[in-house]
């Protein structure tokens, strides 16, 4: 099965979806390692890899990237609705 999703970091907590994906589409990354889409996700959108509780930071590029404002489940789409920005001003 072909990859539709790029996994930056192997210690990141999100992938990034290459196509368009439909809630139950399967996601492969990294290799052939699945999980299924929780939700609709938009191309180039992240997908939750494992399960982030609130209050938890959020790698990407092997960085904090963010911090969890409500609990996001493997398969779910995180952006600006679940993650808040933890860039200093």
């Amino acid at each position: 099965m072909m990859e539709n999703a790029l996994l930056i970091h192997n210690k990141d907590d999100v992938a990034v979806v290459t196509q368009a994906i439909a809630t139950g589409d399967k996601i492969v990354y990294a290799d052939g390692q699945i999980i299924i889409a929780k939700e609709a996700i938009p191309i180039y959108h992240k997908i939750a890899l494992r399960n982030i509780r609130k209050g938890e930071v959020v790698h990407k590029y092997n960085n904090i990237i963010g911090e969890a404002i409500s609990d996001i489940e493997v398969g779910q789409h995180v952006h600006i609705h679940n993650v808040k920005s933890t860039a200093k001003k």
